[in-house]
C-alpha cells in the first residue's frame, strides 16, 4: 500500500505495509518531520491533518473522507487503507535551511598533519632478496622518510600487486594507530587528493569541514541538523531511544549514514573530489553524542552514577563506522571528561588554551546542556547544568531554531515600538533564541516586565501591544511583537508570560551553574578575571543583553571572549594542530568533575536568578545602571 504526503505543494508517495505509522512513512519519504519527543506522542510537534483514508490513531480506527478532514499526530497513526492522503504543515517539519555556527576563533599555529604523505620508490622483486610487496613498500617508506617498518594492515595488501603493477611511485598516507604507526593508503604518486575531514557532532546539528592534510588549507564546511532528532530532540530522549529493540543501531545509523555520509557527499561533490581521498577523520561531540557515533550503549550515562563505557577512545577504521570515505580511513573521537563533560567541552577548552591562561577562567557552552569549566590556576573543573531547549526556540509559542526567517533581533523603540530583523530578510516566521534574549532584556529594561517575568498590562495596552496566548487550556497575557501583515503565517508573533517563564528558568540554570562552580573553587564572580563563550549561539547574542537579564556575569567586554564553534575548532586541531592529542590528554587528566545537584548553594542560586536580573542587585550594578540609562 502506499500513502500520499502533501507537503508545501508537492506531492509524495511512500510505500509502506499496512499498519506503518505515519511518521516512519514520512522519514521514509525523506520528510523531515519534527518528533522532538521521540515519537512517544508527548510534545505534539508532529501534527498532520488527514484528508482521505482509514487510519487507526492510537487504536481506534477512523474513517476520513474527503471534505472533512481530521487533525492527529503522525507519530500516534497508523496507515489502515490504501487510499490514504495526509497534509504535513510547515510548522509541523524541521527547517532545514538552518543558520547552523560553522566558524570559529583559534589563534594561529602551524600546521602539523597527524596524517602524512610520503612519495616512495618500490623496487621490484628479484630472485636473490626473500621480500614481499609489503616488506618492499615498508623499505621504500622508511628510505624517503618515513616511519620504519610500518606496512600496510590486510584489505590494502590485498590491492597492492595491482598498484605495483601500475607503478612503482606511490604516494603512501600514514599515521597514528592504536599505538603504532599505519600505512592507510597508497596511490599511484600524483593521483589522489590527501584530505582530512573534522566533525562536530551536536546533539541538534551536524557540522563537517574537509582540510587539505599536506597544507591545512580548508577546502569547505557543510552542516546540517543531526538526523537523530526523529527519535528525540535532547539527550536523555536518545538514551532512552537506545533502549528499544534495534534502538543503539538505528541511533548510530541515523547520525552516521543519514548526516555525516550526506555532508560528505555534499563537500566531495563541491570541491570535486573522492570520498576515498579522506584518509582521516576527527569528532568531537558530548558524550552520547560520542557514544551514538561509535554504536557504544549510552544508557549508564543516564542514571547515576552517570558512567559512560568510555572517556577515552582508541582509534578505528571508517569501515567499522559506515562511514563514506576511504575505508581504511583512521577516525579519532576526541576523549570525554565525565558522562556529562563530554568531547565537545574538550575541543573548547584545547581551542581556547584554558589551561595555560592566567588569572581565574571560566568557559561556558550556551546549549540545550550548559557546560562549564573553571580554570584556577592548575585545576580545572568541570559540570553541566541542563538549561532546556529554550534557547533554541523549543518550547515557545512562536519560537524556532535559527533559520531563514526566523527573528533573530529585537529591538524597542519609543512607544514603545518593536523594531526587529530576520535571517534572510525574510518575512518573520517566529523567534530564534537571540531575538528571545534581546526581547527579555530590552522589555525589562523598558518596564514592559517586571523582575518576576510578568507583563505591565497597563503599559502593554496603552502601546496597543496587548494580546493573548493559549498555555496549557487557559488564556494568558502576552505581548505583540511582530504584527500579522509582517509575517510569513500571516498571524502576528507574540512572546507569552509563559515564553518568558521558560526563559528565566533557561538562564536560571545557566548563571546558577557558573556561581556554584565559582563557589566550589571557593571563589566568587568578583574574582573572575575572563568569561570564555563557546558554541555557536554565543557568536549571535547581544552581550550587554545577556547581562541585563541576568544570563551572563556581568562583566566589562574586554573580560568577554567568543570563539564560536569550539567544538569544530578542537576536531580541526586534532588534525593537524601540534601536540592537540597530547593537550587533550592533559584537560581529561586533570578534570574534576562537579555535580551541581549535589551542592545546596546551587538550588539558592537558582532561586536567585529566576528574577530578572537577579535577586541580588549588586551582582549586575553595572548592567542595572546601563539599564537606568536613556534609551537612544
Amino acid at each position: 500500500m502506499s500513502v500520499r504526503f502533501r507537503i508545501r505543494g508537492e506531492t509524495r508517495i511512500q510505500d509502506g505495509p499496512s499498519g506503518s505509522a505515519l511518521a516512519d512513512l514520512a522519514f521514509a519519504a525523506g520528510i523531515p518531520l519534527n518528533t522532538a519527543c521521540g515519537a512517544r506522542g508527548a510534545c505534539g510537534r508532529c501534527a498532520v491533518v488527514l484528508r482521505e483514508g482509514t487510519f487507526a490513531i492510537r487504536g481506534a480506527e477512523v474513517n476520513v473522507t474527503p471534505g472533512s478532514p481530521r487533525r492527529a499526530l503522525a507519530c500516534g497513526t497508523r496507515t489502515v487503507s490504501a487510499d490514504a492522503f495526509v497534509e504535513i504543515p510547515d510548522k509541523s517539519l524541521v527547517e532545514q535551511r538552518a543558520s547552523i555556527a560553522d566558524d570559529f576563533a583559534i589563534p594561529p599555529f602551524p600546521w602539523t598533519p597527524v596524517q602524512r604523505r610520503t612519495t616512495v620508490s618500490v623496487s621490484a622483486g628479484d630472485w636473490e632478496t626473500a621480500s614481499s610487496d609489503v616488506e618492499r613498500l615498508a623499505l621504500a617508506l622508511g628510505a624517503a622518510g618515513g616511519p620504519a617498518g610500518a606496512a600496510p594492515d590486510l584489505r590494502l595488501a590485498r590491492e597492492l600487486p595491482e598498484r605495483l603493477a601500475a607503478t612503482p611511485r606511490l604516494d603512501v598516507s600514514w599515521g597514528p594507530f592504536r599505538g603504532g604507526v599505519d600505512v592507510t593508503a597508497a596511490a599511484p604518486a600524483g593521483t589522489a587528493r590527501h584530505l582530512g575531514l573534522a566533525v562536530d557532532i551536536g546533539t541538534t546539528t551536524v557540522v563537517a569541514l574537509l582540510a587539505d592534510l599536506d597544507t591545512g588549507a580548508a577546502i569547505g564546511r557543510a552542516s546540517a541538523y543531526n538526523a537523530q532528532m526523529r527519535r528525540g530532540d535532547d539527550v536523555a530522549a536518545r538514551i532512552t531511544a537506545s533502549l528499544a529493540p534495534g534502538g543503539l543501531d538505528l541511533l548510530q545509523s541515523l547520525v552516521v549514514c543519514e548526516t555525516v555520509n550526506r555532508l560528505v557527499g555534499e563537500l566531495c561533490a563541491k570541491a570535486g573530489c573522492a570520498p576515498e581521498a579522506i584518509v582521516r577523520v576527527t569528532a568531537a561531540g558530548n558524550t552520547v553524542m560520542a557514544h551514538l557515533f561509535l554504536g557504544l550503549p549510552p544508557a549508564g550515562i543516564g542514571a547515576m552514577p552517570f558512567q559512560p563505557v568510555r572517556r577515552r577512545h582508541p582509534e578505528c577504521r571508517a569501515r567499522d563506522l559506515g562511514l563514506a570515505v576511504n575505508p581504511n580511513a583512521i577516525v579519532d573521537v576526541l576523549p570525554s571528561m565525565t558522562g556529562h563533560v563530554g568531547g565537545d567541552l574538550v575541543a573548547d577548552a584545547c581551542a581556547a588554551r584554558l589551561l595555560d591562561r592566567k588569572g581565574l577562567v571560566a568557559l561556558v557552552d550556551i546549549g540545550t546542556n550548559g557546560e562549564i569549566l573553571l580554570c584556577p590556576g592548575a585545576r580545572l573543573l568541570c559540570a553541566a547544568t541542563a538549561a532546556g531547549p529554550a534557547f533554541e526556540g523549543a518550547g515557545l509559542r512562536h519560537g524556532m531554531r535559527a533559520a531563514e526567517g526566523a527573528v533573530d533581533h529585537v529591538r524597542w523603540t519609543e512607544g514603545p515600538k518593536a523594531e526587529w530583523t530576520t535571517i534572510g530578510g525574510a518575512p518573520a516566521a517566529g523567534f530564534c533564541g537571540s531575538a528571545i534574549i534581546d526581547f527579555v532584556a530590552q522589555s525589562f529594561r523598558a518596564g514592559l516586565l517586571d523582575a518576576l517575568g510578568r507583563f505591565d498590562m497597563d503599559r502593554l495596552r496603552a502601546a496597543g501591544l496587548e494580546a493573548r496566548a493559549d498555555h496549557r487550556g487557559r488564556p494568558i497575557h502576552a505581548c505583540r511583537v511582530v504584527p500579522a501583515e509582517a509575517t510569513a503565517a500571516g498571524h502576528a508573533l507574540t512572546v507569552s508570560e509563559a515564553d518568558v517563564a521558560e526563559i528565566l528558568k533557561a538562564k536560571a540554570a545557566i548563571h546558577a551553574g557558573i556561581v556554584t562552580l565559582l563557589a566550589a573553587a571557593g571563589r566568587t564572580l568578583d574574582d573572575l578575571d575572563t568569561l570564555i563563550l563557546a558554541g555557536g549561539f554565543a557568536r549571535h547574542i547581544h552581550l550587554r543583553h545577556a547581562a541585563w537579564m541576568g544570563l551572563l556575569p556581568d562583566l566589562p567586554a574586554g573580560k568577554i571572549e567568543v570563539i564560536g564553534n569550539g567544538s569544530l575548532a578542537g576536531a580541526v586541531l586534532a588534525l593537524g594542530g601540534p601536540g592537540a592529542a597530547a593537550e587533550f590528554e592533559r584537560i581529561v587528566r586533570v578534570a574534576e568533575p562537579v555535580e551541581l545537584n549535589l551542592r545546596p548553594e546551587f538550588e539558592s542560586a537558582y532561586i536567585d536568578s529566576m528574577l530578572l536580573p537577579n535577586a541580588d542587585p549588586s551582582a549586575f550594578a553595572a548592567a542595572t545602571s546601563e539599564m537606568s540609562a536613556p534609551t537612544r
